[in-house]
């Protein structure tokens, strides 16, 4: 993944994708802990019914590790996400971009 870019105060979007028979079930393990198991809004996190995870309104603190796992009745896999460096850019109405790398 390396370096994940967002735009400040816009959503960032990670996808997990996953193919199984049975189908599997996407779940998301956000910094600090918390899992969503389903798809559902959770304060700024969204789990979409594909998987994806949305982040909404994109800041510094967004920074951390986001692991993605499938799992079905025949068995698990998982990937960390290591959201180790975002970079956001900000918008300006004169149509400049000003880049803020934050590690």
């Amino acid at each position: 993944w390396g370096i994940i870019r967002s735009t400040s105060g816009e959503p960032l979007f990670l996808h997990c994708l996953a193919d199984g028979t049975p189908r599997p079930r996407i779940y998301w393990t956000i910094p600090g802990g918390h899992t969503l198991t389903r798809p559902q809004v959770n304060g700024r996190y969204q789990l979409l019914e594909n998987g994806t995870l949305v982040i909404g309104a994109t800041t510094l603190h967004d920074r951390g590790n986001y692991f993605c796992r499938a799992r079905n009745n025949v068995g698990e896999a998982g990937l960390t996400v290591p959201n180790y460096s975002i970079v956001l850019y900000t918008r300006v109405y004169s149509n400049v971009i000003h880049y803020v790398f934050f590690l």
